[in-house]
């Protein structure tokens, strides 16, 4: 009589929450922050999160693969999560209820704004520490965006040597300088998990740099913070997933989608770094005025990129 009681209480909690799962996901309440049946205390540290095992294991591999049993008795369970970071670990479970970060968009809209590639990064990583691939690909959908709009916002630029020169592109280049460093920094067990990601940087980089380092300002950013670290990365990765044919493809994705088409193939045409390299005779030569190193400004820093991924 009382197995029979305790396994009635067990389906009347699963059918209530099952209900309010619905609910929040329709956007009627929001059990992130009521924590109506939480069922799965995860602690890391000092922080603790009331959270619902069927989220969890809905949004996440890691917790689908580890979450301990429920409780027979309709309890909770707890998983602790001491060796991840924190704040990733905060990020990623907000988003899991969210779709978003708290920080702030992930969508670049204002291309003199560079904080949501920041943001895209840094969620990458997040939902890659507890392999929620929701989270994943809305980083790097968010990055893929930001290569679209930044090279069509510096396609529209009539007389770009000039208006590079003069624009205050720190808001823009500086946050794209720290999401480098954030993804770069990722060593050990973690590099095989963020090549999409480093795949997404360098496509973003593929369509952007060149048009940076028309401005003096990037040029000098560039030489204080990126000379000695993150500069080989960069040139690494652009010239590995060039020869690969990776950027070659997303960038032929790109063009297509804004409506450009691909350009006619001439003895054999080559996109890297937001030019387009054209074989002639065996070499290689750059088309467009406004892209050539010696009347754009790119000076040492075109020479140097176009050299290493002649190699």
């Amino acid at each position: 009589m009382a197995e029979n009681k305790r396994l009635k209480m067990t389906e009347e909690r699963e059918n209530r929450t099952r209900a309010l799962i619905a609910a929040h996901d329709h956007g009627s309440i929001s059990l992130w922050e009521s924590q109506y049946e939480w069922d799965v205390m995860v602690t890391c540290g000092s922080h603790v999160w009331r959270l619902h095992r069927d989220i969890l294991c809905r949004e996440s591999e890691l917790f689908r693969a580890r979450l301990p049993p429920k409780d027979p008795n309709g309890g909770y369970v707890t998983f602790d999560c001491s060796n991840h970071c924190p704040t990733q670990l905060a990020n990623a479970l907000y988003f899991m209820y969210h779709k978003t970060l708290p920080t702030g968009t992930l969508t670049l809209v204002n291309p003199l704004d560079g904080s949501p590639i920041r943001h895209a990064v840094f969620a990458f990583i997040a939902g890659a520490s507890v392999a929620c691939s929701a989270m994943t690909a809305a980083a790097l959908a968010a990055l893929d965006t930001a290569a679209s709009r930044l090279r069509t916002f510096f396609l529209s630029q009539r007389d770009p040597a000039t208006a590079l020169a003069a624009a205050d592109l720190a808001p823009l280049y500086d946050p794209l300088s720290d999401a480098l460093i954030m993804a770069y920094g990722q060593g050990g067990g973690a590099r095989a998990c963020v090549r999409p990601l480093r795949v997404a940087l360098a496509h973003l980089l593929d369509v952007t740099v060149l048009w940076l380092a028309l401005n003096p300002g990037f040029r000098e950013m560039m030489g204080a913070r990126w000379t000695a670290w993150v500069f080989p990365h960069v040139v690494r990765d652009c010239a590995q997933f060039g020869r690969e044919g990776v950027l070659d493809e997303m960038f032929g994705r790109l063009e297509e989608r804004a409506g450009r088409g691909a350009l006619p193939a001439k003895g054999g045409r080559r996109r890297r770094w937001g030019v387009e390299m054209e074989m002639e005779n065996g070499e290689e030569t750059r088309e467009g005025s406004r892209e050539k190193g010696e009347e754009g400004g790119l000076g040492e820093l075109g020479s140097s990129l176009l050299n290493c991924l002649k190699e």
